[in-house]
């Protein structure tokens, strides 16, 4: 019953492992940013504190949590490119 529900998950998610990729990109693109830039304290406390998430719940975070942690990470990137 188990090997079947995997087999199944297999077949409709095959994007897991793009996902576990795409989420330790998210974190190295992150923790450069944070390394490579002079930040706001309100800015460096919100991506610390998105790190640590990304970094704590490795590779369980939903498709649509991860797309709204980059599209806030990319606006705070343009405010600091400009």
């Amino acid at each position: 019953m188990n090997e079947q529900k995997k087999m199944y998950d297999d077949f409709m998610h095959p994007n897991i492992s793009e996902q576990k990729q795409s989420t330790a990109d998210l974190a190295a693109q992150i923790s450069y940013f944070i390394d490579h830039n002079t930040l706001k304290a309100c800015d460096w406390i919100f991506l610390d504190k998105t790190l640590k998430q990304l970094n704590k719940q490795k590779f369980n975070l939903s498709r649509k949590v991860l797309r709204s942690i980059q599209s806030k990470f990319e606006n705070l990137k343009q405010k600091y490119q400009r």
